[in-house]
């Protein structure tokens, strides 16, 4: 995906620390910045985290997009076949964004206080969530096939088959009762997914896959990770350090290309 002044490309926290970042991510480049990165800044700690980034941001201010959170695509996506475009992932508030980030005065007061209370509390939902679907396709996939470890053990097995087209459509359907009924499941039954629920949903595959392998034990962590990945899946372009970020990239994202050092 690209605008008029050059190519978007979602950028991971850990490359905007980076001090030659257009070296990753190109002259041009139009930067998409998702919750994952504003909350995990917060987390870190948004005193120190606020004025490394107004800096940054004063500098690349007429480059910056925000990204849509993943639950607000699937919402627009009521019926089985027809998807969002995908600049929807673009959030239309961007311009005032950018025109707050160009004096290099960016209000990070609200990472704290009441308001900032109910958006951890919202967010924490939403982990919780990511957390029981992970958990739930771990436990599907233990049981079906006791010796998944010995089945997927080469990364050739992981990605084939997490990249069956109907891998993820039961599930969904399971746990999204506004998905359901035999258009539903033909329309989640593809691959790459088109729809953003069978986007959310393979990457809880994924996850769940890696943590039935022993390759991660914490879901909280990958949460952030998805909200990075969805995003670059709209957008075509991801800039990351994060191995395990590219490694997911590869597997349930293919097509998206990976900007790293």
């Amino acid at each position: 995906m690209n605008t008029a002044d050059g190519p978007l490309v979602v950028v991971d926290r850990c490359v905007l620390s980076f001090r030659r970042v257009e070296e990753i991510v190109g002259a041009n480049a139009q930067f998409v910045l998702t919750d994952a990165f504003f909350y995990e800044a917060a987390t870190a700690s948004p005193e120190a985290e606020g004025p490394k980034f107004n800096g940054w941001a004063s500098r690349y201010a007429d480059r910056l997009f925000l990204s849509t959170h993943w639950s607000e695509v699937s919402q627009q996506e009521t019926q089985p076949g027809r998807c969002v475009n995908p600049r929807f992932i673009v959030r239309e508030e961007s311009t005032g964004f950018r025109e707050a980030a160009r004096t290099g005065d960016l209000d990070w007061s609200s990472f704290q206080g009441e308001e900032y209370d109910k958006d951890v509390e919202g967010r924490e939902g939403y982990i919780t969530q990511f957390e029981q679907l992970c958990s739930g396709f771990a436990r599907q996939v233990q049981e079906a096939f006791p010796d998944w470890k010995q089945r997927a053990g080469s990364l050739e097995t992981q990605h084939l088959t997490i990249r069956q087209p109907e891998f993820i459509a039961s599930f969904v359907q399971e746990h999204n009762e506004t998905k359901r009924g035999p258009q539903w499941h033909a329309a989640l039954s593809v691959f790459p997914d088109r729809h953003a629920a069978g986007r959310w949903a393979r990457l809880s595959a994924w996850y769940a896959l890696q943590y039935s392998l022993g390759l991660t034990k914490d879901f909280r962590n990958n949460y952030h990770d998805a909200e990075y990945a969805f995003a670059a899946s709209y957008v075509g372009r991801l800039a990351t350090l994060d191995k395990r970020l590219i490694a997911t990239i590869e597997a349930v994202f293919p097509d998206v290309q990976i900007l790293t050092a």
